[in-house]
C-alpha cells in the first residue's frame, strides 16, 4: 500500500488486520529512508510500533526487531536534537569495528559531523529471544 492510502486508512480509524500488515510491510519497506520529522511520517511510525508492542510482544521476529531498533534510537536521538546520524546493526564484526563488548555504541569521529550509532546483532537476539522480562530491561537500558 503507498503512503497517502496508509495514511488516510490510519487516520479514518478504519483499520483492518490487513491494514497493519500493509503498514508493517512499509515501515520495514523504508526503515532506512525514515524521516520523523515529517509529522505524517512519524505518525505512521508510531502507530506501528505501537501495534507491534501491544499485538506482538514476545513474538517479534528479526524484521521486528530491526524496525524498532531504528525507529526508537531514531526518534530517541531527534527528541534530543541529533539530526545527521545512521543506524547500522552489526553481525559478527561489530566488536572489531568498535573496539567494545557492549551491545551499543556511537560514533563520532566523522569530520562532517554526521555520526552513526553501531547495535551488536546481540540486540536483535534480546528481542526476538521472547523473553518479556529481557525485552523490558533492554528498553530501559537503551533508551532512559
Amino acid at each position: 500500500m503507498e503512503f497517502n492510502k496508509l495514511l488516510e486508512t490510519f487516520r479514518n480509524w478504519n483499520q483492518t488486520s490487513q491494514d497493519y500488515v500493509a503498514l508493517l510491510k512499509w515501515c520495514y519497506d523504508n526503515t532506512d529512508k525514515l524521516d520523523l520529522s515529517n509529522p505524517d511520517y512519524k505518525y505512521l511510525y508510531e502507530t506501528a510500533t505501537q501495534y507491534l508492542i501491544a499485538i506482538k510482544v514476545g513474538k517479534f521476529n528479526e524484521k521486528d526487531a530491526k524496525f524498532l531498533i531504528n525507529y526508537l534510537a531514531k526518534d530517541f536521538a531527534i527528541n534530543r536534537g541529533i539530526r545527521d546520524f545512521t543506524i547500522e546493526i552489526l553481525e559478527d564484526n561489530y566488536k572489531e569495528k568498535t573496539g567494545l563488548d557492549s551491545v551499543g555504541a556511537c560514533d563520532y569521529s566523522s569530520n562532517d559531523g554526521h555520526s552513526c550509532v553501531y547495535y551488536s546483532s546481540k540486540v536483535i537476539e534480546a528481542l526476538t529471544n521472547n523473553n518479556i522480562n529481557g525485552l523490558l530491561r533492554w528498553i530501559t537500558n537503551y533508551f532512559s
